[in-house]
């Protein structure tokens, strides 16, 4: 999964965006908190079944966050 996240961050834009490349749909789903907890779900449950691996026995989904900072010189 590839999610951008630009200067002017929109949590519910970057979560919607995550849960559409993880369902291959968009999400209908208008609140933060909703997509926070379908985004979880997902996670949980949906990905690591398919995708996931087994760390200490349970089912876990890789998740990777790369951060990338803007510097400007003047």
């Amino acid at each position: 999964m590839w999610v951008c996240v630009s200067n002017n961050f929109d949590a519910k834009k970057v979560i919607a965006d995550m849960l559409e490349s993880l369902e291959n749909k968009k999400p209908d789903l208008d609140s933060l908190d909703a997509l926070q907890r379908k985004l979880k779900e997902v996670m949980t449950f949906g990905v690591s079944r398919r995708n996931g691996i087994k760390v200490n026995g349970r089912m876990c989904s890789p998740f990777c966050l790369v951060e990338v900072w803007e510097v400007k010189f003047w």
